[in-house]
């Protein structure tokens, strides 16, 4: 009988594996994206919910006067990403989104 463990250990591979494949599909800009995306989240691990928000928000400061982020640029995020989420979480990204346009 395998421990709980090693069904997490499993799961994950196996999500993990799904993921590679998902990213296979990508641009070479779309894949150093997403490490990009997934090194920062482990650098947040732990952190409340505001000190995140806060983080974020000052980051999109930083690319807003960069000229590296717009309006435009997270409407095409949230599309991209929407299909991949619950309604709870598509209700937490627009309103994040909204913050973030402000």
């Amino acid at each position: 009988m395998r421990d709980i463990r090693s069904f997490k250990s499993a799961k994950e591979s196996l999500a993990n594996e799904k993921a590679a494949q998902m990213l296979d599909q990508f641009d070479e800009n779309t894949k150093r994206e997403a490490k990009a995306i997934e090194k920062s989240l482990r650098q947040h691990e732990g952190k409340s919910q505001p000190e995140l928000m806060r983080e974020l928000m000052k980051l999109a400061d930083t690319e807003r006067k960069k000229g590296a982020l717009t309006d435009e640029k997270l409407d095409a995020f949230a599309r991209g990403v929407s299909p991949m989420l619950t309604e709870e979480q598509r209700t937490r990204l627009s309103g994040i989104l909204q913050q973030l346009k402000q």
